[in-house]
């Protein structure tokens, strides 16, 4: 009745009153095509008209994009206020995702980061828009933050020499994450020394701290071997050196593992340490040292398969100058 009326009254030529009418009725439920191709036509015409994203907005814009139906000029006043919205919303995400495939411009990348931004969406499924946010180098609060929190350790990246510029002078990542970016930088000083010497003043105070918090991973043992190696001696750290030097990371790769159970025969306590990430740390001092895995109820088993031990430091403890 209401698409009836727009073309026999002549109230709804008035493109403002027409908008109202149209909004009115989504609201109240009605979800025909026909009122969404309606308002998509009356943004398309002029797009400033879009002011928020309600959900009857976005249902509308959401069909006019699976049509093919938006204008350019509309599409980049959607990315605008998705950019600004409050909350993530899946569906908007996917329309900007499908926008951006259309028309590959630096303003709607601009808007798809700054709604992944501003709702603080982490993770490798976001990893390739931060990645060519960071490449366009857009002007975005803590887009180096959510880039580095989103790539995958586990595979072999190369840090651009913006991200390394950047946290050489504002480093509000975790210790985690701040372990993950020294050992690169460490692990990269052959082929650029430059800016391992504007880092290793940073490396070596931040190895420092760890160390005397008795922490180790994969990434500090990096720092460790370098800030501590040859030799190096300090008596105050004595003790979480001596420990740095017996810790191994072990890797369970049978997802029915949950934790793992160290036994020295000089000792009549067992160490328990879960897996996280399929992961732990667990310090071996004998050769008679053993393990067993545990599953979430407690079983035990001795005969898993899937897993690897590895050492990761090869500090020794003497005396060198510092």
């Amino acid at each position: 009745i209401l698409w009836m009326l727009f073309h026999l009254d002549k109230k709804y030529e008035d493109a403002g009153v027409k908008t109202r009418a149209v909004l009115g009725a989504l609201r109240a439920g009605c979800c025909s095509p026909v009122l969404y191709r309606e308002l998509c036509a009356l943004y398309n015409e002029q797009p400033t008209r879009l002011k928020e994203l309600t959900r009857e907005n976005i249902a509308a814009l959401h069909w006019g994009i699976k049509m093919n139906y938006i204008t350019e000029k509309l599409a980049l006043q959607y990315v605008l206020l998705a950019g600004k919205m409050s909350r993530f919303h899946k569906v908007v995400y996917r329309d900007l995702e499908v926008l951006y495939g259309l028309y590959e411009t630096d303003d709607i990348l601009q808007g798809i980061c700054a709604l992944l931004v501003r709702n603080e969406k982490v993770g490798k499924q976001y990893f390739p828009w931060y990645r060519s946010g960071v490449r366009k180098q857009l002007k975005l609060t803590n887009l180096y933050e959510c880039y580095m929190y989103s790539l995958d350790e586990e595979k072999s990246i190369v840090l651009p020499q913006n991200i390394l510029q950047y946290f050489l002078y504002d480093s509000r990542l975790d210790d985690k994450k701040r372990a993950y970016l020294y050992a690169y930088v460490v692990r990269n000083k052959e082929k650029d020394s430059s800016v391992f010497a504007k880092y290793e003043k940073q490396i070596r105070r931040f190895a420092m701290i760890q160390m005397e918090k008795g922490n180790n991973d994969e990434n500090l043992s990096v720092l460790y071997d370098e800030v501590f190696g040859e030799g190096f001696f300090n008596e105050k750290l004595l003790d979480k050196m001596v420990k740095v030097m017996f810790q191994y990371q072990i890797s369970c790769n049978d997802k029915r593992m949950k934790g793992v159970c160290i036994l020295h025969r000089e000792l009549e306590e067992e160490e328990y340490v879960p897996l996280e990430k399929n992961k732990a740390m667990i310090s071996l001092y004998t050769e008679g040292a053993g393990f067993v895995f545990l599953d979430k109820e407690g079983r035990r088993y001795a005969n898993v398969e899937d897993y690897s031990v590895k050492k990761l430091n090869l500090i020794k403890i003497g005396i060198k100058n510092f």
